[in-house]
């Protein structure tokens, strides 16, 4: 009989400390999610970005309806000189619902993803030197383009970037 119960008790422990760990499983799934689904955003992007021909859709990217780095000028392709460097505005960064779907950040649609493109270098005109960018995909979709905030983990979220370099035209 008190090996029953001491048998019992050692079971007991360790289910109790099983269940007390489920909510710490379940979170670092959650966790692992949203990181997988911006990192397969941010593959998107980039993709985008490089696969959308300026001339397609009056110079923005066909999925996420960002500003290109390149223009058709005069029937050849040309740096986007319009661009503004080192800020982001809201033809730099767009939300994307959980379907995968893109909606305005300050729409009456909170999105759970933001997309954010920064433009860190642009060439002078007829210079061979590539384009960079900074590619950013951030959760919680933030109300703000502060690239600092956009960045930063305390908003009970997180974000993954990537710095990428588009050829000269």
């Amino acid at each position: 009989m008190v090996e029953v119960v001491l048998a019992l008790g050692i079971i007991s422990f360790a289910l109790v400390s099983v269940v007390a760990l489920l909510p710490i499983g379940i979170g670092s799934n959650k966790i692992s999610f949203e990181e997988t689904q911006a990192a397969n955003l941010l593959t998107l992007l980039e993709e985008d970005l490089r696969s959308t021909h300026p001339a397609v859709n009056s110079g923005r990217s066909q999925m996420f309806n960002l500003n290109l780095p390149y223009v058709v000028s005069n029937g050849r392709m040309a740096v986007n000189t319009a661009l503004a460097m080192n800020a982001l505005g809201s033809g730099y960064t767009i939300g994307v619902t959980d379907s995968g779907t893109t909606t305005q950040i300050f729409s009456t649609v909170c999105p759970r993803y933001q997309a954010s493109v920064i433009y860190t270098r642009l060439p002078a005109t007829g210079s061979l030197a590539s384009i960079e960018a900074r590619l950013i995909v951030n959760w919680p979709a933030q109300s703000t383009t502060d690239v600092t905030r956009l960045t930063s983990l305390a908003n009970g979220g997180g974000y993954i970037e990537t710095y990428v370099a588009f050829p000269a035209p």
